[in-house]
């Protein structure tokens, strides 16, 4: 019992004086953290400096700056604070590291204002508030959010055919293709007739009323040349009438057509006359029309 209380004491000095090491060990980093951080506040300088370039380094007050915002890629932008140092300073700077003595390193002060480094959310035409996509600004490129698309899908954002943009507002296939200059760009869906037929190409109510008001300046414009068009096709149905009336009257009516008929003189030959023993009679064809007569030779 002795000896294990006398090893149990010798157990609990010895932790003791571990404790009290490590104790120790603290409390000079807590003082050392101490003094580094009076001197960065006197110095005022970036926390992002070593304590050794602190120590040895002659410091340039700069002015209060603004750093970048960086996007974290987590929902929210992180500011950096931006330290520009000279090339004859890094080298100063590296030299330093590299030998025992370290060199003065002198910082220029930072920009003043801030500059974004995230590109602006494009803006609604319709409600002016900011949107990150949306259906019309990526198969259109027009900057309208989805809530105006849907409040008014059965009017300037609707969906139009080829067929219908070329009647109604009559627009070339030249002014509907993309690949043309100022073309419209049209989205492709299945055809509902069928499978066998083609896909149909649609665009943008809105944007083809730009383009044809453009070409016809305005609705009044396009309405008259509308009638304009349909005048003329009314024309060339009654030229077309009139060419068929008249010639079914040159076909029925029999003035022009004995008129036009000439005299007909009968020629029989003497070879072709041919003796019937039946009747006792003699038969003379004419050449030209076929023409039969019967006679009796004396």
């Amino acid at each position: 019992v002795f000896r294990v209380t006398i090893l149990t004491k010798k157990l609990i000095e010895m932790d003791e004086k571990t404790h009290s090491r490590i104790l120790e060990k603290k409390e000079r980093a807590k003082v050392r953290k101490r003094q580094v951080e009076e001197e960065r506040k006197k110095a005022k300088i970036s926390p992002h400096v070593s304590a050794l370039d602190v120590a040895g380094a002659t410091i340039v007050q700069r002015k209060k700056r603004v750093g970048y915002l960086k996007d974290s890629y987590a929902g929210f932008f992180v500011e950096e604070e931006v330290s520009t140092v000279t090339n004859e300073q890094n080298s100063l700077h590296d030299n330093s590291h590299s030998s025992s003595s370290h060199a003065n390193v002198v910082f220029e002060p930072g920009p003043e204002e801030l500059i974004a480094s995230y590109p602006l959310l494009p803006q609604c035409d319709d409600c002016n508030k900011e949107f990150s996509t949306s259906f019309l600004n990526t198969h259109f490129k027009e900057p309208v959010c989805d809530r105006c698309k849907d409040t008014r899908r059965n009017g300037k954002y609707s969906l139009l055919t080829k067929t219908t943009a070329k009647q109604d507002y009559l627009l070339r296939d030249s002014e509907l293709d993309p690949q043309c200059e100022d073309g419209l760009m049209y989205i492709e869906r299945e055809n509902p007739t069928g499978k066998s037929y083609s896909k149909m190409k649609l665009y943008l109510r809105c944007q083809v009323e730009k383009k044809s008001f453009k070409r016809y300046k305005d609705l009044q414009g396009l309405e008259e040349e509308h009638d304009r068009r349909e005048d003329d096709q009314n024309e060339k149905k009654l030229k077309r009438h009139k060419k068929k009336m008249e010639k079914l009257r040159k076909e029925t009516m029999t003035g022009t057509w004995l008129k036009e008929r000439k005299p007909h003189t009968h020629e029989f030959l003497e070879e072709d006359e041919v003796f019937e023993e039946e009747s006792d009679e003699w038969i003379k064809t004419c050449t030209h029309c076929g023409f039969q007569i019967r006679f009796e030779k004396m």
